[in-house]
């Protein structure tokens, strides 16, 4: 599971540009109180592409990834893992609705540097290629990519 887990955060970081903005979903705190946590970590782990670095800290008990763009060092947006439960009222049943016999794995949130929160969602079925799902508007899942 924690392999999925950086396989989809990984993902979301790469393509992190096609998708900034996206949802209309806002929040006027939260990036800045999670650039301050960032500022205040004593302990961060690293890591470091070609086009990016992350850095992973704990706050309220999760750990969240701060990525950065490596050619102007800018601070690009944050993941933070969900529960399932944590997910937009009413997503659960329109994903089970809409794609049955999928079971969600992991529920992630993304908040960019101006402050649009996108939702994303990686579900399994038998030996089928994990979906990555994107809640749209009104919080409508569709397949963001396969994994």
């Amino acid at each position: 599971m924690k392999k999925i887990l950086l396989t989809f955060a990984l993902f979301l970081f790469f393509t992190v540009v096609s998708f900034a903005g996206g949802n209309k979903h806002k929040s006027t705190n939260l990036f800045k109180e999670l650039s301050t946590a960032l500022n205040a970590a004593n302990q961060k782990s690293y890591n470091t592409t070609a086009e990016f670095s992350g850095t992973s800290f704990k706050y309220n008990g999760k750990t969240i990834r701060a990525f950065y763009n490596n050619s102007d060092g800018d601070l690009v947006g944050f993941s933070i893992p969900l529960t399932v439960k944590e997910l937009p009222a009413g997503t659960i049943e329109t994903i089970q609705n809409k794609y049955k016999g999928w079971q969600i794995k992991e529920a992630m949130m993304f908040i960019d540097n101006s402050n649009n929160i996108s939702y994303f969602v990686a579900a399994a079925k038998d030996k089928k290629p994990t979906l990555v799902l994107k809640l749209g508007a009104k919080n409508k899942p569709f397949i963001y990519t396969k994994m």
